[in-house]
């Protein structure tokens, strides 16, 4: 089988059956990190996104975790263990 003819046979393959191309997207989109969007990799994550079927909100994971509290400065109202 030659390079023309093995080119020739996956490309009637995923024509044949576009889930194919859905399926093979949709999980290099799950496993990749999303890159910076203004670069070529976001650029061509997008187009990864729009072949997985992942566009409007399909990627949402909802709000984002608060900053963590900081601790209480010594000596304060922080439960010392001194009575007033």
């Amino acid at each position: 089988m030659t390079e023309v003819q093995f080119l020739d046979s996956l490309l009637a393959w995923l024509l044949a059956d576009p889930s194919h191309i859905v399926t093979a997207a949709a999980a290099l989109a799950a496993l990749t990190p999303t890159p910076d969007p203004n670069s070529v990799g976001g650029k061509l994550y997008r187009i990864l996104d729009l072949l997985a079927l992942n566009f409007l909100h399909a990627k949402e994971t909802g709000p984002k975790p608060a900053a963590p509290a900081s601790p209480p400065a010594p000596g304060g109202a922080g439960g010392s263990g001194t009575a007033a």
